[in-house]
């Protein structure tokens, strides 16, 4: 009883819950006003429409995440101090506390690679390795662009930019879309949708180029060279997100791409001099709940998976077959080989094999010799049963009858069981 209720519960709960998969599947799937920066995230401040367009800005060049091989040719030409929480070693000739001028006379007989480094993400920040790499890459001849709401100190202080966090609604209680208005050097506007946030650039150096700003003359816009390469830094990324793209337009986002010369462009959000640099890839589990449906599935699964342990971890007791005792099934055979003759309307067959059975039995039950019957048989025949003499040899006659018959009617076959029967008294 406890095992049927058991059971009914659980086919409850997982009804319940294919219920409200199908529900929830079924509803419209709400948007998250959440800036992301990702090349894989459709929401309204995801980035999935400006990954898929990236290469469109550089045809015929190879167009991917940054990986630790791209940058580490420079990585043997730098030794690590004691500040570098991440990496030692014995590594030649330069420091970290040297100049990016003193470590690039390691480089002169190598050939300069030339590609495009791309920062995306909400926080700009890097390893003290992967940073004096970063900045060898563009000291020779190379370009950056950052697209970033926070920049690292240390790369402020190397840039001599000052860059300021400030929240909208202080600044400019009366008309907050304005902030997100910004202006392209050629004059173009572009209106963002409103945020609660923004980063402006307080100071730059003299030789930066501004390239965009809003209409109050707040910088988030600029490109500064360094050594031979440049870099360009927009504190704005949310205007590459997927709802300004398609809303509000494009013109910000061409501009600031134009910054960049046709060559390989490397995206990448974090820069690590010992793995792979692909954080825009999602992981399984945040694939699965990024679709409501598909997370409803995925605990239902582990529920279901739960139960059939839970159940499964009882003692189970082989079960004890049933065994029958044997059966004589000869009658039943006999029976079913008579009518099968009877079927076919073969008569004498089955007479013969009655008194084939009925000689048998005589010789068993009665110890009689019958392959001899004459008058001395039907009279010792008729003291062992008791039946009239007369009736065991009108038997015997249409036996005999039968024998010498090659076939009988029903009529005989019924008269010859007739006789037979007065045995089974």
């Amino acid at each position: 009883m406890i095992k049927k209720i058991l059971l009914f519960c659980g086919i409850a709960v997982l009804l319940t819950l294919f219920g409200a998969i199908i529900y929830s599947a079924a509803q419209p799937k709400p948007f998250r006003w959440v800036q992301s920066n990702s090349f894989h995230d459709s929401q309204p401040y995801g980035a999935s429409v400006f990954g898929k367009q990236l290469e469109n800005f550089f045809p015929e060049k190879n167009v991917r995440n940054l990986i630790v091989s791209d940058l580490e040719h420079y990585y043997p030409f730098i030794n690590q101090s004691e500040t570098d929480p991440y990496f030692g070693g014995e590594l030649p000739q330069v420091y970290l506390e040297d100049s990016i001028e003193d470590a690039l006379y390691a480089l002169e007989d190598y050939e300069v690679k030339r590609f495009n480094l791309i920062g995306f993400y909400s926080s700009f920040y890097m390893t003290p390795k992967s940073k004096r790499a970063f900045w060898m890459h563009i000291y020779q001849g190379n370009h950056a662009l950052i697209l970033a709401d926070k920049m690292e100190k240390d790369i402020q202080d190397f840039l001599d930019i000052e860059v300021n966090f400030r929240l909208t609604s202080i600044l400019y209680d009366k008309n907050v879309d304005s902030l997100f208005t910004i202006q392209t050097p050629d004059g173009q506007l572009t209106a963002l949708k409103p945020f609660d946030s923004f980063t402006k650039i307080d100071s730059l150096p003299e030789n930066a180029e501004v390239i965009a700003q809003n209409q109050y003359g707040d910088v988030v816009g600029v490109s500064i060279p360094v050594g031979e390469g440049k870099v360009t830094y927009f504190s704005l990324p949310v205007a590459f997100a997927n709802y300004n793209l398609l809303k509000r337009g494009t013109a910000v986002t061409e501009t600031i791409l134009k910054q960049l010369p046709v060559e390989d462009s490397y995206y990448f959000s974090f820069i690590h001099d010992s793995q792979s640099t692909n954080r825009n890839t999602p992981s399984i589990l945040s694939f699965i709940h990024s679709n409501k449906a598909l997370s409803w599935a995925f605990y239902t699964l582990l529920f279901s998976i739960f139960l059939f342990m839970l159940f499964q971890i009882r003692r189970k007791q082989r079960i004890i077959p049933v065994i029958n005792s044997p059966q004589n099934m000869s009658l039943k055979f006999t029976e079913t080989l008579g009518n099968l003759y009877l079927m076919h309307n073969n008569h004498r067959d089955v007479a013969l094999k009655k008194m084939n059975y009925f000689l048998a039995h005589i010789r068993q039950e009665y110890n009689l010799d019958s392959t001899v019957v004459n008058d001395d048989f039907y009279k010792r025949l008729h003291l062992k049963t008791g039946i009239a003499e007369k009736v065991i040899k009108r038997l015997f006659l249409q036996y005999f009858y039968i024998k010498a018959r090659h076939e009988i009617t029903q009529e005989e076959f019924l008269k010859f069981c007739a006789l037979l029967q007065h045995f089974k008294k």
